[in-house]
């Protein structure tokens, strides 16, 4: 089992590796003036309100041009080490992400295409469920990642579902066959946990 301490260690190092993000929990200090800014900018702008989630509930990776990327913690993502670990390796995912395009170009993509959506989320679902399946043993489903893809949180068409679909199918499936889903992230997560904390991979063959 992980603990809490090689959680934060755990992201702390993913997030130093992947675009550099910074990472705070909900309750951080200047985070609440973070989120209301944010809060006001969906107002002035329909086009981000129409996508940014509840921040109470719902974990967020910021890219900011010329600021960095940030990450928020939603109470349920620190609600136990492991929730932490998976959220944090979805949420590192968006950095990396983020890192490859520039933060103004993912922020335009991610706002106004549903496909480019689509794709982002789907990846970053099968990197937190790889952690979670280390972590824990449970082979995850399909519907595991799609029942928060498919529920409108992320505004996708029906295509654009079935496009998410498709990607958390074959990150499952490469899971199923006792492989690492070929994302930079889940490699990297993969590896420090197997050289910092192999006790907590539950999953003996992937030690």
């Amino acid at each position: 089992m992980i603990t809490l301490d090689q959680s934060r260690a755990f992201g702390a190092h993913l997030a130093g590796r992947h675009g550099n993000a910074a990472i705070y929990t909900h309750d951080s200090p200047g985070v609440a003036l973070l989120l209301a800014g944010l809060r006001y900018v969906t107002r002035l702008a329909p086009i981000v309100g129409a996508v940014a989630p509840d921040l109470s509930r719902v974990s967020v990776t910021l890219p900011l041009p010329g600021a960095g990327t940030v990450i928020v913690l939603s109470p349920a993502a620190v609600a136990t080490p492991e929730a932490y670990a998976e959220t944090v390796a979805h949420e590192v995912t968006h950095a990396h992400q983020a890192a490859a395009v520039g933060a103004l170009q993912s922020d335009v993509d991610y706002l106004g295409s549903g496909e480019l959506r689509a794709i982002r989320e789907a990846q970053a679902y099968v990197v937190g469920l790889w952690v979670r399946y280390l972590l824990t043993g449970a082979l995850p489903s399909v519907e595991d990642a799609m029942a928060s893809l498919a529920s409108g949180l992320y505004h996708l068409a029906p295509e654009e579902v079935a496009l998410a679909r498709a990607i958390v199918t074959s990150g499952v499936e490469t899971m199923r066959g006792g492989a690492c889903p070929a994302y930079a992230v889940a490699v990297d997560a993969w590896s420090w946990l197997s050289a910092h904390a192999p006790e907590a991979i539950v999953v003996e063959a992937l030690r």
